[in-house]
């Protein structure tokens, strides 16, 4: 794995069903799960977290980090790179999982516009989920695209130091305004030195001294860092909710709101 990243997510005849809290699900497609009619899945095969990017088909639209959990045959939350996230607090999350390793999705925000249809297909070393995306975010933008999906070692799969280095990339709002943002971080993931200027005339907005943040993950299973507060020299805070990285270290990026510019998301990539 690099070592560094970037920062800038009802019954069916024949089947075997399950139910909690806000999501279901379904097993079926020719017998029963794990035998019988050329069935080789099976639920407990899609429990792990998967990790992997939504890469949009158009050109020119930035792949967005994600994840999804399954734990005792339930999927229980789910989180991309571009602000939404899908938890049994806030959603509703049904599936259909079939014998032949045929994963479909449905995952709802019960409150607001935010949805993720994934279709996917289960490869027969377990390892890997590929399909198609219809992604639904909170402005209401709809963006279509490919996945793969990689199942995760579990904790640890993300190390501390995954996140050493420099890292330039965006802060994009959602009306298509941005800011230039950089910063590096040392071994332990605190801020070495940062800015943020404005893309058009390069005016310096704002500096970031040594220790004005501290990064570090909350879920090395996922690659996710949780509520980290960025404050500038000028008192202006840049707060993340969550950051997601990719397991290549190329895309680090995660919603975020500050005090002055407002809500945006940051994309960022390993700089020189």
């Amino acid at each position: 794995m690099a070592a560094k990243a970037t920062l800038i997510l009802s019954a069916l005849a024949l089947t075997t069903a399950c139910s909690g809290g806000s999501g279901s699900g379904t097993v079926g497609g020719g017998g029963t799960p794990g035998g019988g009619q050329g069935a080789q899945f099976v639920w407990e095969d899609l429990n792990a977290d998967w990790i992997g990017q939504l890469v949009p088909l158009a050109a020119g639209v930035q792949a967005r980090n994600v994840y999804l959990r399954w734990v005792d045959e339930r999927l229980i939350e789910a989180a991309e790179s571009g602000g939404n996230e899908w938890t049994t607090a806030n959603s509703s999350r049904t599936f259909k999982f079939t014998g032949k390793g045929l994963l479909t999705a449905d995952l709802k925000a019960t409150v607001g516009t935010s949805r993720l249809l994934i279709t996917a297909e289960m490869s027969a070393s377990l390892a890997t989920l590929t399909g198609t995306f219809k992604i639904t975010d909170s402005f209401g933008v709809e963006v279509e695209g490919s996945f793969t999906l990689t199942r995760s070692s579990g904790t640890g799969h993300f190390a501390q130091g995954d996140l050493t280095g420099k890292w330039d990339g965006l802060g994009v709002n959602g009306v298509g305004k941005f800011r230039f943002l950089k910063f590096e971080l040392d071994a332990a993931g605190d801020v070495v030195t940062g800015l943020m200027k404005h893309p058009e005339t390069q005016v310096l907005i704002r500096n970031y001294s040594a220790g004005s943040a501290h990064f570090e993950f909350a879920d090395t299973s996922v690659g996710r860092i949780n509520n980290v507060v960025l404050t500038s020299d000028q008192g202006f805070t840049l707060t993340f909710s969550y950051l997601l990285l990719d397991q290549d270290g190329i895309l680090f990026a995660g919603p975020g709101v500050e005090s002055d510019l407002g809500f945006g998301v940051a994309e960022l990539v390993p700089g020189l």
